[in-house]
């Protein structure tokens, strides 16, 4: 079973030593949090950001290949994802891709 880690706690560990981060957060992981956004990118990818400021863009930026499981969950649901790639620390988010919701 992957590893799990709340949004918040992965977010900050990245703020703080994004070289550390990458050596102690290997994917796959599996990540708790509040929804924060939920959209798609320019490319349409569909996508969750966690996190527990809603005053803050920045957080977990989890992206899925399926949108139909992003179709029944709401900003301020908390969530437990499955991913099973992180980029690290792009654009003031943590990026992970691959992710499936864990119902």
């Amino acid at each position: 079973m992957p590893p799990r880690v709340l949004s918040t706690v992965l977010f900050k560990a990245y703020d703080d030593n994004a070289i550390a981060a990458d050596a102690t957060y290997r994917a796959p992981l599996i990540i708790e949090g509040r929804i924060k956004d939920i959209g798609k990118d320019i490319t349409g990818a569909p996508y969750l950001v966690l996190g527990d400021n809603p005053n803050a863009a920045q957080g977990v930026q989890a992206f899925f290949a399926d949108a139909s499981d992003l179709v029944s969950v709401s900003k301020g649901q908390f969530v437990h994802v499955n991913c099973a790639r992180n980029d690290g620390f792009l654009v003031r988010n943590v990026i992970v891709r691959g992710c499936v919701m864990i119902r």
